[in-house]
């Protein structure tokens, strides 16, 4: 599998390190075969294989803040690589996002927008994200990343909003949402009945290899 920034030269896309990292760690568990260990046990399935994935960014004024300390061709590089959009954010309180109704504009953005099945709509963000809670002490949870769930290649739109944080590791939030559009909880390893749910999404979506364009020809 590979993911596909849209509209990203080779040498712009070699400043946005968050999403190499995300392709990394997506893309090699999804197109590796397990190695046959010296046990009983069957190698994995291969899933994923030809199937390519458009990303498109966008994000928000309290993410734009982040890069304040950087430099100026960096921050060219970022007004190259993402799109601003103030308008997809659904507030919770005054500094917050509302988790769900934020996805939901995002979907009906993406919606209404060019685009193909294999498309993911990712909204970045420095704002905390809410769930509102239904239990007794009526606390919202506080979220990472939102995403739609399982929806690559079907007929809704495939978005995740994900909260970047300055410092760590923040990839990882990325790389989360993005397995749960592909239908997996995980983003890592990924147990039997996941690796079938993944491939029952995968199997939605156009491959392009070798063999099958040989066999187009």
């Amino acid at each position: 599998m590979s993911l596909v920034a849209r509209q990203f030269s080779p040498l712009e896309a070699s400043a946005m390190h968050r999403i190499i990292l995300v392709i990394f760690f997506l893309g090699l568990p999804l197109e590796s075969v397990a190695t046959p260990a010296k046990t009983n046990h069957r190698p994995e399935e291969e899933i994923g294989k030809g199937v390519h994935v458009k990303v498109r960014v966008w994000y928000d004024s309290s993410y734009e803040k982040q890069f304040n300390g950087e430099t100026k061709n960096f921050k060219e590089n970022f007004t190259a690589l993402f799109a601003k959009n103030d308008s997809l954010d659904v507030l919770f309180g005054e500094r917050s996002l509302q988790g769900n109704k934020t996805v939901e504009q995002l979907a009906t953005y993406a919606e209404s927008s060019p685009r193909t099945n294999d498309t993911v709509d990712c909204l970045f963000t420095r704002r905390e994200i809410l769930e509102e809670s239904r239990r007794g002490d009526r606390i919202p949870r506080s979220l990472s990343e939102k995403a739609t769930w399982a929806t690559l290649c079907s007929e809704r739109p495939s978005v995740a909003v994900v909260r970047q944080y300055p410092h760590g590791w923040p990839f990882w939030n990325t790389v989360t949402a993005m397995a749960n559009v592909f239908g997996s909880e995980f983003y890592r390893r990924f147990p039997p009945a996941t690796r079938q749910t993944m491939k029952a999404v995968f199997s939605r979506c156009h491959i392009s290899t070798p063999e099958a364009n040989k066999d187009k020809a």
